[in-house]
């Protein structure tokens, strides 16, 4: 598994700490993150994911939330909306990664720590947001 995925894999579990103790704080993320034991150059990538949902978390919930019209973020299993806080962070804000690596990646870590169902609904809620980003930046352009 490459440190991308590990980092991926690490924020995630920072972020359902965070979902599921209602407390967005940086300090506390940091304290998840450096209580899994890896290496210097996940966790830094891992933080800097982390740190950007944080900052991002109401534009975030915002574009998930126009793209699962029938599923609110209150309804989705917490891992789920997790991983798709995540993702959207990385499809919405972080140009430098292609929205299907963001995608992709997403799909791959729900196989893990979703249920059988998670990758599926991860997959067409992702889907639904590059396509959403992307016709916004054809009209913008």
């Amino acid at each position: 598994m490459g440190s991308r995925r590990q980092s991926r894999e690490l924020a995630l579990q920072a972020i359902f700490q965070s979902d599921f103790s209602e407390t967005w704080e940086s300090a506390n993320l940091a304290f998840c993150l450096k209580h899994f034991g890896a290496s210097e150059s996940v966790v830094t990538y891992a933080s800097h994911l982390c740190e950007g949902v944080i900052a991002n978390k109401d534009r975030i919930d915002e574009i998930i939330t126009v793209a699962s019209q029938r599923w609110s973020l209150s309804r989705m299993a917490r891992v789920d909306r997790s991983i798709i806080r995540l993702a959207t962070y990385e499809i919405a804000l972080m140009p430098e990664v292609p929205p299907r690596v963001a995608i992709n990646e997403a799909i791959e870590v729900a196989k893990r720590f979703g249920t059988e169902d998670s990758p599926q609904f991860i997959n067409g809620v992702l889907d639904k947001i590059a396509s959403n980003l992307e016709a916004t930046a054809e009209e913008a352009a």
